[in-house]
């Protein structure tokens, strides 16, 4: 299998590179933004003004397509199909790959709930994977093997499917893109619950995963992990957790289409109390379950009657356009012929009538010019306002996590360091005592750095004793009697810097420590701080086992990348000379 761990770029934005831009029709900028937001009746709204006979080609493709999203996140999806499909042969035409490729994603999934067209299914994913070969695109890959392993299963070829799941899951592991691996994982799990019937396995593997999707506040992908979950527990006949954990599935709030998740939930929990014969709890669900389903079918049957009623609004629309212009000929034809008969008094009222008219059409069209003005630059200051929040709060998410990796990090490693210490030698340190309560000084630091953090306020130590006696109490606490021996020298640090920047040297000499602790298995390390006139430099070197720099530079960890983005924000500069077998020796030169 060719893999390509090529990043692409989010598939709707290829949108903005083709025909018009979306800045000169307003129209389609709007219904982006409320498509990409999931409003998605502010969307059926906008998608309904836009008058699609006065499209080019390419805006017609997106107008369908955007249709289709629409229809198949209100779960019609034969109406969606539909849209989706017109989409399709006109991207086909156009020879738009990306754009082709977002569009059979839809339309794969649309089959499976229209049973008519599911003949179609193995000839979009065939394309859908013919063009993820020819984009070289990992993202379009795992999708491929998603979609070949589901049809497979359908087909109940179960092998097969079991293969195209497994294959999506080690291009995910292959190319670092953990968020997909986690969501190829929920699958991974009802592979080896269901079809290798090891329930207990996939239990473990759920109880593993499912804190990822809490913390990541990903709610479809943790209602599918709960609602799989409660399989497992069906599988060992464990009904009391089965039940537990779909209640529990049922808190969830999804991001769109409940209306199918929740039929799920409640025909399960039907089938469970039924088993249990509380048969009062299982007729209360199954109810449930039956009104979703006759809800579900009247909105199905109300989208094809709006589907009909838009189709019946645009002939009428298009028969009045067509009947006002044979008027206007007639009219036109009339003042003609009484024009031949009244020669010059006609063609002088026929040029005043035309410049008048003329003149108001243009009065109406600046007047309709400014109002489209106005519209532009509400929408405009609508955008920019939610691009800053989404900016404000992603450099606030950066920023905690930032700090909790610098600050509490660095202590507990070295907590960790004298456990494992205590652990290897119990009964035969003549220090243990020293050492338990190091470790306990330790725990206190990082919850007192924890309680500081939360309460929005800087490192304690910084604030009280400055960044040289910070540093010491740092080396302090990372040595130990065996282990490694850490020396801390000044030269020239006689007063204090300015607070944000001693925190910030504080938190990258607390990042280096972290990480000769963590990887260099060094037993020697010294830290030199020295303040020049107009600069402070920053000697860290260990007697470790080294590693490769240019290797280290190509991943994109929470270590030297955290450290390059602060040294950054100083305008200092960062050096590192390791060899293998031979130690580390890191220079840095900070701007005062």
């Amino acid at each position: 299998m060719n893999i390509s761990c090529i990043k692409n770029i989010f598939l709707p934005v290829v949108f903005l590179t083709t025909g018009f831009a979306f800045g000169q029709i307003s129209e389609f900028r709007l219904l982006e933004v409320y498509i990409e937001k999931e409003n998605w009746q502010k969307a059926d709204s906008i998608s309904r003004v836009i008058d699609y006979d006065l499209l080019d080609n390419n805006l017609r493709a997106k107008h369908d397509y955007f249709k289709g999203i629409i229809f198949f996140s209100n779960g019609f999806y034969a109406q969606g199909f539909e849209f989706l499909n017109k989409a399709k042969k006109i991207y086909e035409i156009e020879d738009y790959k990306y754009e082709l490729a977002l569009t059979l994603e839809y339309l794969i999934e649309c089959v499976n709930y229209v049973f008519d067209k599911r003949a179609n299914q193995e000839e979009y994913i065939n394309s859908y994977c013919n063009l993820a070969i020819e984009l070289k695109d990992y993202h379009l890959e795992i999708k491929c093997e998603f979609f070949k392993g589901t049809y497979a299963f359908d087909g109940n070829n179960i092998k097969e499917g079991i293969e195209n799941y497994k294959n999506a899951t080690q291009i995910a592991l292959l190319c670092g893109d953990s968020i997909k691996y986690y969501n190829c994982l929920i699958n991974e799990g009802m592979l080896i619950g269901y079809h290798e019937k090891q329930p207990s396995k996939a239990i473990d593997l759920y109880t593993k995963i499912i804190p990822h999707f809490t913390k990541r506040k990903d709610p479809n992908r943790l209602y599918s992990c709960l609602v799989n979950l409660s399989y497992q527990y069906y599988f060992l006949d464990d009904i009391p957790n089965a039940i537990q954990i779909l209640k529990e599935a049922d808190t969830i709030s999804l991001k769109r289409d409940q209306l199918p998740s929740k039929e799920v939930i409640y025909s399960r929990l039907s089938a469970y109390y039924e088993i249990q014969k509380e048969f009062e709890k299982s007729l209360k669900y199954s109810r449930m379950s039956d009104s979703i389903k006759d809800k579900y079918r009247f909105d199905l049957q109300q989208g094809r009657i709006r589907i009909i009623e838009e189709e019946l609004n645009n002939k009428k629309l298009k028969s009045d356009n067509i009947e006002a212009e044979s008027k206007r000929k007639q009219n036109r034809n009339i003042a003609l012929g009484l024009g031949g008969g009244l020669a010059a008094v006609s063609i002088f009222a026929f040029l005043v009538y035309k410049n008048t008219k003329r003149k108001q059409r243009i009065a109406e069209q600046e007047k309709e010019l400014e109002i489209q003005k106005k519209e532009k630059i509400l929408k405009d200051q609508e955008l920019s306002s939610i691009d800053a929040m989404i900016e404000g709060q992603e450099k606030e998410r950066q920023r905690l996590a930032s700090d909790l990796h610098d600050s509490v990090g660095a202590t507990l490693s070295a907590a960790k360091m004298h456990f494992d210490h205590l652990a290897k030698n119990t009964n035969k340190l003549e220090s243990q005592q020293e050492l338990i309560e190091k470790t306990g000084s330790l725990l206190e630091d990082a919850y007192a750095e924890i309680r500081s953090m939360a309460h929005l306020k800087n490192s304690g130590v910084m604030a009280k004793k400055g960044l040289l006696p910070a540093v010491k109490r740092l080396a302090r606490n990372a040595s130990s009697n065996n282990g490694l021996s850490l020396e801390v020298q000044d030269f020239g640090l006689t007063e204090k810097l300015e607070g944000s920047l001693e925190i910030s040297i504080f938190r990258i000499i607390q990042e280096l420590v972290t990480n000769i602790i963590k990887h260099a298995q060094a037993t020697e390390a010294q830290i030199s701080i020295t303040q020049h006139e107009d600069s402070l430099n920053i000697i860290v070197e260990d007697n470790g086992q080294g590693f490769n720099p240019q290797k280290n530079n190509a991943t994109n960890g929470m270590g030297l990348h955290g450290i390059k983005k602060r040294l950054a924000h100083l305008e200092g500069t960062l050096g590192i000379d390791s060899t293998l077998g031979k130690g580390t020796h890191i220079l840095i030169d900070i701007p005062l």
